[in-house]
């Protein structure tokens, strides 16, 4: 019978194509390769040259983007970014060859290290340069060090995946990561989450740390009554969720000058110091606190006096309890109302809200906070 009968679709195919299951494989028209080159050849590669790369039955033309050089010499070897004419499918570790079009001559050839190059290349970075080192090694600890690069510490689950696209085996890698003294594993508890294992390197948290407290510097010369960098803002630093954060300062992954206290950052370096305006500032607010000391000016009203840094500092240092969003207490009269509530309790079974109010002679505008107040205090009590 005629061919067309015995393969209806011949005509759909071409030479290069490829059978695949789908959503196993997909195709591009950029890719990153590492390429060595023949001794023999007059030229070298130089960037953005155009070349014939063969991979499979494929036959595409490609622009050589060369990374980190500007030409790769005869006899040597260098990544290139490669940008095809038509797209075609491969996948990490394959095998191509590459010839100049005019005058037709094999020059070299390669293996493919990245599938998918989102966009093109800074060239000469050195982050760059790592990350396609990396990618070429096939490490785990490269592939760990390059994630750790981009976001500090990865779950263990997106490590899972990123080894398994590298082709390598994921548990067998993971085991091999866990016995590694330069990688650290660590669990995370976050909001509306189980636990989970975070994984970053040694090297990473050293950097991260210098990192974090040159920028303690920058915010302590700024104001010193700033007791440390606030979490939300630490955390972005160095992109990663806050509760990562939190978990690596608990936990002593950085010095154990390091700690987590009230949502700042803080380290033993930077402590806070009173000097004889914040002093002034101080009494001043003393002042007005005494007045009525059970009901104290408003946390608005109390910036007024102080300045929000030192305000927040007092809270930091424990001068001034919050009992809510808006009032707060001095640390004397916070403790005097304990023992009173302690001991009326040791007597009676209850306590009212309007009781609390008379025993303390609080006025009107803590009302509306009265039952917050009246939960916090139960809580902390």
């Amino acid at each position: 019978p005629p061919r067309s009968t015995l393969f209806p679709y011949t005509t759909l195919f071409r030479s290069g194509d490829v059978v695949v299951l789908p959503g196993t494989l997909m195709s591009t028209t950029r890719f990153d390769g590492e390429v060595h080159l023949v001794t023999s050849i007059a030229d070298g590669l130089k960037h953005n040259d155009h070349v014939k790369l063969f991979h499979g039955t494929a036959e595409v033309m490609a622009r050589a983007r060369t990374l980190g050089t500007e030409m790769i010499q005869p006899g040597e070897s260098g990544f290139v970014q490669f940008e095809l004419q038509e797209p075609i499918v491969i996948r990490k570790g394959d095998r191509f060859i590459l010839r100049r079009p005019s005058p037709a001559q094999t020059i070299g050839g390669g293996y493919v290290i990245n599938v998918a190059s989102s966009r093109k290349y800074k060239r000469f970075t050195e982050k760059t340069l790592n990350n396609l080192s990396a990618l070429s090694s096939g490490s785990p600890l490269a592939i760990l060090s390059l994630l750790a690069e981009e976001r500090t510490a990865v779950s263990t689950l997106d490590l899972q995946n990123a080894l398994e696209k590298e082709g390598l085996e994921p548990s067998k890698a993971l085991r091999e990561l866990q016995m590694n003294d330069r990688v650290i594993q660590f669990p995370v508890i976050c909001p509306q989450k189980s636990e989970t294992s975070y994984v970053t390197t040694v090297e990473m948290v050293k950097k991260v740390s210098d990192s974090l407290y040159r920028d303690l510097v920058i915010e302590h010369e700024r104001s010193p009554l700033i007791p440390g960098l606030l979490l939300t803002k630490a955390a972005k630093l160095i992109k990663v969720r806050e509760c990562v954060l939190q978990a690596m300062l608990e936990q002593r992954l950085f010095d154990p000058a390091w700690s987590c206290q009230m949502g700042y950052v803080c380290h033993e370096d930077f402590q806070i110091e009173f000097n004889e305006k914040d002093d002034r500032k101080i009494k001043q607010l003393d002042a007005a606190i005494q007045q009525s000391p059970f009901a104290p000016p408003i946390m608005e009203e109390m910036s007024a006096i102080t300045g929000s840094d030192l305000l927040q500092a007092l809270i930091f240092k424990k001068k001034l309890i919050p009992v809510s969003d808006t009032i707060l207490f001095r640390e004397q009269e916070f403790e005097q109302m304990k023992e009173v509530l302690i001991h009326y309790l040791g007597t009676n079974d209850a306590i009212t809200l309007a009781q609390f109010r008379d025993l303390f002679h609080t006025s009107r505008k803590f009302r509306s906070e009265e039952r917050r107040v009246g939960k916090e205090c139960r809580s902390r009590w």
